[in-house]
C-alpha cells in the first residue's frame, strides 16, 4: 500500500489556481493574503501573492471561492470556475485616500516555507554593502565576526545557497560571496530550525538565486586594500554565462594578507608552593599568498530537471607566521613556513520527480615546517625543529525525495553518507634543552550514515512539519547512534500579527586536529594541546518568533549545549607553562530574548536596532582538577544608520555601534567591550562602478580583555592592539547577471 501511494504521489498531477493580482494602474502588488476555500466554505489554502503579483494555490476544486485582502486595498472575492483567474483588480481603500497621502513600505520580512524571508536587495539599499558577503550582515539579527555568521538567539548560523549546502571553508565561501553582486539574490531565507532535506541542521540562512533563462553573460573585476597594523591585498574576477539550456561561470582571486595578532599575557603561577608572576608580550605576523578557483557547469534538458559538476580549488603554496615573546619568563622566536592545498569536485543531478541526488569529493593537504628558540630568563636555552602536516580525503554522498499530496501535506525523505580519512603527524627534531614534546602520526577513519523522514501538512494560514533522523557515525571503530528530530510551525493571523516556533538539535563533531594527542608550542611558554579523548557536543534549541507588521521581529530563544567543548587555558602544578585545551563540559545553557526594531526619519535615512537579553550559565565538573558552575547576565545593543548622501552620483554613509555588557566563556570572564565602525560607497555609471572605504573598529575597543581567577587559576590576557582596519575596495560589473545552485564540500573540520 505504501508503494502505490508513492507512486501516486509522483505520477499524479495537481490542480491549481493560479492568477495575478494588480492595482489601477496595471501596476503588480505584492503580499496580497489570497485564501481558496470550496463549495462549502473550506479553507483549501492561502498564499502571499509574490513581487509581480502572481499566486498560485495547489489542491484545487472547481468550483472554489477566492479571497484578495490587503492593507491598502479594498477586500474583494471572486467564485472562480477555471483553474486561470487572470488579472484580478484591487481598488485602494478608501481610507488610504482620504485627506492625506499615504506612502507604503515594501515588507521587510514574510513567512514561506517555515522561513523567515528577506529581501536582500531591498535591506541592503542604501548601505555601503557592496557585495552578497557584506549584505548577509544586514539581515535582522544577522553579525559577521572573523569570517562566520551569528544568529541572535541561535548562535553561528550556516549558509546554503538553493537549498544546498556550500560546504566550503569559511575563507572560501567569503570569497564566492564577494565575487557575488546582490541584485544576484532573489531572497534570503533566515531558519532558526532546517529542515533535514536541506542537509545541513540548525540554524540556516537559504541564499536563493535568480536564474534568467535568457541568453546573458555577467562578470565582476575587483580589487581590495586593507590596512590593519600591515597591508594585505587581493584582486580577482568572476563571469557567467547562461542561455536557457545550460549555464557556466568562473571565479578567480589572488590574496596577498598580512595578519596580526598582539598578546600581553599577566599570569600568576603556582608551582611546587611557589609563587611565580610571570608578564609575556608576544608579537605574532603571519603572510598568506595563494590562489582561491572555482568553475562550474550546469545543465537543463527541462524543467525542474538539473546536471551539475563543479571544481572548487584553493592553492596556498607560500606562507609563513613570524612570533617574536619577550617577558620576565622567556624571550622566544619562532618561524614557520606551511602551504595549503584543496581541490573539490562536486556533483549533482535533480530529476523532474523531485529526487535530488548528489556527491563531493575532497582533497586537502597541509605541511608545516617549523623552528622555536627560547632563551629564559635562568639561563636555560632550548631549541627544535618541527615538521608537521594533515593529508584528508574525504567523500559524501545525499539522497532526498518529497512527494506532495493535493497541496495540504509533502512528505520527505532521504539519506545522506559520509566516508573520511584523517592522516595526521608532527615530529620533533634537533631538539636542544628540556623542551616538552610529544611526536605524532596517525591515521584515522570516519563512517557516517544518515537517514530521514518527515512531514509537512499546510493549514488555512499558516504551516506545521515535524521530522525525525537517526544517524550511524564510527570514528576509527567508536560506534555512535544518534537520533535527531526537528519541528517548524507558524501561523498568520493577518498581514500585521505572525508567529513561528521552532525546534531543532544537532551534534557537533570536533575538527580532526583536535583530536590528535599532539602538542603545539606557540613560545617558550605557551602551548596548546590536542585531547583525544574530547566528545562531540549535542545541542537542543528553541525559538519562539513574533513578526508585528511585516517589519519588527521579536524572539525568545533557549539552548542547552550538553558536553559543551571549547578552549581553555590552565597552569600546570608541575612546571611552568600555559596550556590551552579544548575540554568538554558538561553544559552550557543561554535563554533570553532579541528585538529587531528597523525604524526611517526620512527618504535619504534608514537605521535598524537590534538588543539581545539572555542569560548565560556553564557548568563543569572537572577542568584539570577545576570545577565550576557560573551564570551572568548578558546585554548586547547594537545600532545600525544608513544615510543616502547623494543620488547624482550615489553616495552613502554606514555608521554602525555595538556594545556588550560583561560576559564569560568557561573559565575566563569577559569585560564590557564596544565597537564604532564607519563606511562610504560612491556608485557611478548607473551603480556598475563601486568604490568602498570603511573603517572598522575605529577606538580598537571590540575585543574584551579577559581574566581568569578560579582554582588558584589567575591570567590577565589583552589582545586587542591592533584590531582597526582601514579597507577600500574597488568592484566593477558589467553584462547582466545570472546565477545557478550550487554545492561545494565543508572543510571547517579540516586544519589546524
Amino acid at each position: 500500500m505504501f508503494f502505490l501511494l508513492i507512486t501516486f504521489a509522483v505520477t499524479a498531477q495537481e490542480n491549481k489556481v493560479t492568477g495575478r493580482v494588480m492595482d489601477q494602474f496595471g501596476l503588480p502588488i505584492q503580499d496580497v493574503i489570497v485564501s481558496m476555500f470550496s463549495a462549502d466554505s473550506i479553507n483549501l489554502g492561502v498564499i502571499l501573492t509574490a513581487e509581480d503579483g502572481a499566486f498560485e494555490l495547489l489542491g484545487a476544486i472547481i468550483p472554489c471561492t477566492l479571497h484578495f485582502d490587503h492593507i491598502s486595498c479594498e477586500s474583494q472575492r471572486k467564485e472562480c470556475t477555471t483553474f486561470d483567474v487572470g488579472d484580478i483588480i484591487l481598488k485602494a481603500s478608501v481610507n488610504e485616500l482620504e485627506k492625506a497621502r499615504v506612502t507604503a513600505y515594501k515588507p521587510i520580512v514574510k513567512i514561506e516555507d517555515a522561513a523567515l524571508r528577506y529581501d536582500l536587495q531591498q535591506l541592503a539599499a542604501n548601505t555601503t554593502a557592496t557585495n552578497v558577503y557584506e549584505a548577509i550582515s544586514k539581515l535582522p539579527g544577522v553579525d559577521e565576526e572573523d569570517g562566520s555568521f551569528q544568529l541572535a538567539g541561535a548562535g553561528e548560523v550556516t549558509i546554503i545557497i538553493n537549498g544546498k549546502p556550500s560546504r566550503m571553508s569559511a575563507e572560501q565561501l567569503e570569497t564566492l560571496l564577494s565575487s557575488m553582486p546582490i541584485d544576484r539574490i532573489q531572497n534570503a531565507d533566515v531558519m532558526y530550525s532546517a529542515p533535514p532535506q536541506y542537509n545541513v541542521r540548525g540554524a540556516v540562512i537559504n541564499l536563493v538565486l535568480s536564474r534568467s533563462m535568457d541568453n546573458t553573460y555577467s562578470g565582476e573585476i575587483r580589487g581590495d586594500f586593507s590596512h590593519r597594523r600591515n597591508p594585505s591585498w587581493g584582486t580577482g574576477a568572476s563571469f557567467a554565462v547562461t542561455n536557457p539550456k545550460w549555464s557556466a561561470d568562473a571565479v578567480y582571486r589572488y590574496i596577498d594578507e598580512t595578519s596580526t595578532q598582539i598578546s600581553d599575557i599577566t599570569s600568576i603561577h603556582t608551582v611546587d608552593g611557589t609563587t611565580n608572576t610571570i608578564n609575556q608580550y608576544e608579537d605574532i605576523t603571519g603572510r598568506s599568498r595563494g590562489h582561491i578557483i572555482r568553475a562550474a557547469f550546469d545543465y537543463t534538458p527541462k524543467e525542474n530537471q538539473l546536471l551539475s559538476v563543479a571544481y572548487n580549488g584553493q592553492i596556498v603554496p607560500n606562507s609563513w607566521v613570524r612570533s617574536a615573546s619577550e617577558g620576565s619568563f622567556v624571550e622566544s622566536l619562532s618561524d614557520k613556513d606551511l602551504n595549503i592545498n584543496t581541490h573539490i569536485i562536486s556533483l549533482r543531478y535533480k530529476a523532474p520527480t523531485g529526487l535530488d541526488l548528489g556527491a563531493d569529493y575532497t582533497s586537502y593537504t597541509t605541511n608545516t615546517i617549523g623552528r622555536l628558540e627560547n632563551e629564559y630568563s635562568n639561563g636555560n636555552i632550548s631549541s627544535f625543529d618541527v615538521k608537521s602536516g594533515q593529508d584528508i580525503s574525504r567523500i559524501n554522498v545525499y539522497a532526498d525525495m518529497k512527494h506532495s499530496f493535493n497541496g495540504k501535506w509533502a512528505l520527505t525523505y532521504g539519506m545522506k553518507g559520509l566516508w573520511a580519512q584523517d592522516k595526521d603527524y608532527q615530529l620533533y627534531n634537533s631538539i636542544i634543552g628540556d623542551v616538552n614534546t610529544f611526536d605524532t602520526d596517525s591515521k584515522v577513519t570516519e563512517w557516517n550514515a544518515e537517514l530521514y523522514a518527515g512531514a509537512e501538512i499546510n493549514l488555512s494560514r499558516g504551516s506545521l512539519s515535524a521530522s525525525i533522523s537517526g544517524e550511524y557515525n564510527n570514528w576509527n571503530g567508536e560506534e555512535r547512534f544518534t537520533v535527531y528530530p526537528q519541528a517548524n510551525f507558524f501561523w498568520m493571523f493577518n498581514q500585521n500579527h505572525i508567529i513561528q516556533a521552532n525546534f531543532s538539535s544537532d551534534k557537533t563533531y570536533p575538527p580532526y586536529w583536535m583530536l590528535q594527542n599532539s602538542i603545539s608550542h606557540v613560545d617558550g611558554y605557551t602551548e596548546v594541546h590536542g585531547n583525544a579523548l574530547l566528545r562531540p557536543m549535542r545541542d537542543y534549541s528553541t525559538q519562539l518568533v513574533y513578526i508585528l507588521k511585516q517589519k519588527y521581529v521579536f524572539a525568545l530563544f533557549n539552548t542547552y549545549i550538553a558536553d559543551y567543548f571549547t578552549q581553555n587555558a590552565y597552569h600546570p602544578t608541575d612546571r611552568l607553562a600555559l596550556v590551552y585545551k579544548y575540554a568538554n563540559f558538561n553544559y552550557l545553557m543561554q535563554y533570553g530574548i532579541n528585538v529587531n526594531i528597523p525604524f526611517s526619519f526620512a527618504k535619504w535615512h534608514n537605521s535598524e536596532l537590534t538588543v539581545t537579553g539572555m542569560r548565560l550559565e556553564e557548568k563543569c565538573d572537572d577542568f584539570f582538577g577545576i570545577s565550576f558552575d557560573k551564570g551572568v547576565f548578558l546585554g548586547v545593543a547594537s545600532l545600525d544608520n544608513n544615510f543616502q548622501i547623494s543620488t547624482k552620483p550615489n553616495i552613502s554613509l554606514n555608521v554602525s555601534g555595538t556594545y556588550q555588557t560583561p560576559a564569560m566563556q568557561g573559565l575566563f570572564d569577559l569585560e564590557s567591550s564596544w565597537s564604532l565602525n564607519a563606511g562610504m560607497k560612491f556608485s557611478f555609471f548607473d551603480r556598475k562602478l563601486n568604490i568602498t572605504a570603511k573603517v572598522d573598529d575605529i577606538f580598537e575597543s571590540r575585543i574584551p580583555v579577559t581574566y581568569q581567577n578560579i582554582g588558584g587559576q589567575q591570567l590577565k590576557l589583552d589582545t586587542h592592539a591592533y584590531s582597526r582596519k582601514i579597507s577600500i575596495s574597488l568592484a566593477y560589473r558589467f553584462g547582466g547577471y545570472t546565477t545557478k545552485e550550487r554545492k561545494s564540500v565543508d572543510t571547517s573540520r579540516f586544519g589546524h
